[in-house]
């Protein structure tokens, strides 16, 4: 900002003027502490705050407050980077989300089950996993072409999204495969997740009146396991859930 006296004009009470984003500082008004003070306490990358101009516009500023030596005062300096932020914004969610099915994708599901698992770690939260995959489904592109096969998966895929809960992460793993990850959930409670999703799928009226199935397989995640290793433990009984007739759940036996 160039002109700080008319931008101090604009914001004369920053902190009542803040607006709240999921990306972006808020005060915290039961806190002791004054908004510059609950600032400082941040990673500089943190020091982000969101704020309406005189238009109602929404504006993304990187604050830097800094202490004048023996002085009680302390400068504010608020660089402008809406354009930034919003560009940023606009990678990642290119760069987690699946082109076709328009859900999460692989990388970012990794990238939260990673910070699961150090939370499960830290606090000693339960943590389960359902991987599902379509039964036959190169029947559908055999028989009906990848276009319809394509269709299938988007739409089983909004299906399951409408049914996942906010806390759970829900995301495509490859060709018709599909994960979930339960945070807060053990065995048995994440198997009753993954018995309903089966039956719901099964009554689901899919487009051009296919009758999809799923199998699925379900596992804890226990403190000597690993990503790959809980990971496996799920895949292994998706694989006895295909190996048993499909369109059933089977739980992990480790």
């Amino acid at each position: 900002i160039n002109d700080t006296v008319e931008f101090g004009k604009k914001y004369k009470h920053f902190s009542e003027v803040f607006v709240e984003h999921s990306d972006c500082f808020y005060p915290n008004k039961t806190d002791a502490k004054s908004w510059i003070e609950q600032l400082e306490c941040l990673e500089n990358a943190r020091k982000i705050v969101s704020m309406l101009d005189e238009n109602g516009g929404n504006k993304i500023f990187l604050v830097s407050p800094r202490h004048i030596e023996t002085s009680l005062h302390t400068i504010v300096s608020f660089v402008e980077i809406t354009t930034l932020a919003t560009q940023k914004k606009d990678f990642e969610t290119k760069a987690y989300r699946d082109l076709l099915t328009q859900i999460c994708n692989r990388a970012y599901y990794e990238e939260e089950l990673n910070k699961e698992i150090a939370r499960h770690h830290r606090d000693k939260t339960p943590l389960s996993l359902i991987i599902l995959d379509i039964d036959n489904f190169k029947h559908f592109n055999d028989t009906y072409g990848h276009q319809v096969g394509d269709d299938v998966l988007f739409e089983l895929a909004q299906v399951i999204q409408k049914r996942t809960r906010k806390t759970d992460i829900f995301a495509r793993w490859g060709g018709e495969e599909f994960v979930t990850m339960l945070p807060n959930t053990t065995l048995e409670a994440a198997h009753d997740v993954a018995e309903k999703l089966r039956l719901t799928i099964e009554s689901h009226p899919f487009k051009n009146d296919l009758k999809i199935t799923c199998s699925f397989g379900v596992a804890q995640f226990h403190t000597l396991d690993t990503e790959k290793s809980v990971m496996k433990k799920a895949d292994d009984a998706l694989y006895r859930a295909k190996k048993a007739g499909r369109n059933q759940v089977q739980i992990s036996i480790k």
